[in-house]
């Protein structure tokens, strides 16, 4: 995404670490492909959050790949039609903290509103709700 001016909004998105003389920068990627960090995993069925929480407990400790940004998105189509998706995203910390994250979301999908004025609601709650419809 861009701004008016035609600049990157998520600059960081497009970065890798490099350590120089014992000094950490940040420098663009070479061949960055969105393809590389978002990915669609198709239908699942998780029957329990415990499981879904499992598989991202496992997920996390993935380490990122050598010379890319350091972030990945999973996507997962759930219930009887496939009419559903959970969006799963991993992020270094170096990246982005839980506010900063929260903002870059929101703007990334479209929604205005502060993130503190978003109503927020649980996984459990949310998860319970998915696999009880």
């Amino acid at each position: 995404m861009k701004n008016d001016k035609g600049e990157l909004i998520h600059a960081k998105l497009k970065v890798i670490p490099l350590t120089f003389s014992g000094y950490k920068f940040w420098v663009p990627a070479k061949n960055f492909q969105i393809e590389d960090h978002v990915k669609d995993y198709g239908h699942v069925h998780f029957e329990r959050l415990e499981a879904f929480q499992e598989y991202c407990s496992q997920w996390v400790l993935e380490p990122y790949e050598k010379n890319k940004p350091l972030w990945d998105v999973r996507s997962f189509s759930y219930g009887k039609n496939k009419e559903e998706s959970i969006l799963a995203w991993k992020m270094h910390h170096s990246i982005s903290d839980g506010l900063t994250f929260q903002k870059m979301f929101d703007s990334l999908i479209g929604r205005e509103r502060p993130v503190f004025e978003t109503k927020q609601t649980s996984m459990r709650g949310s998860f319970y709700k998915m696999v009880n419809n």
